[in-house]
């Protein structure tokens, strides 16, 4: 299957950035389509954090675990998550601009 890219130009630092994305706890204040976040382990994010997001998709609440299964600091982490029989993965990947 194909992947879906997004791409989004950001005026600050990749530093102010990367704190931003991996401040995982506080992610509901970033984006409108995430009402609760519970960390599902206590250390800083790293390779196996896990937490339970719970968002508003399509217009229902859904609640899913994600666990970071890459993790290259300051410029790329993936999530995953398994559901109903599937895998959904999101890269966050930094690049400066030039």
């Amino acid at each position: 299957m194909k992947p879906i890219v997004l791409l989004v130009d950001i005026h600050a630092s990749q530093a102010t950035v990367w704190t931003a994305i991996t401040q995982i706890e506080d992610c509901h204040l970033r984006l409108p389509g995430v009402k609760k976040i519970e960390m599902l382990t206590d250390a800083a994010i790293a390779l196996g954090t896990r937490w339970r997001e719970t968002r508003v998709m399509f217009g229902k609440e859904t609640t899913e675990t994600l666990e970071i299964e890459a993790f290259n600091p300051p410029s790329e982490y993936t999530a995953v998550i398994k559901s109903c029989a599937c895998e959904y993965r999101a890269t966050l990947r930094l690049k400066p601009h030039v």
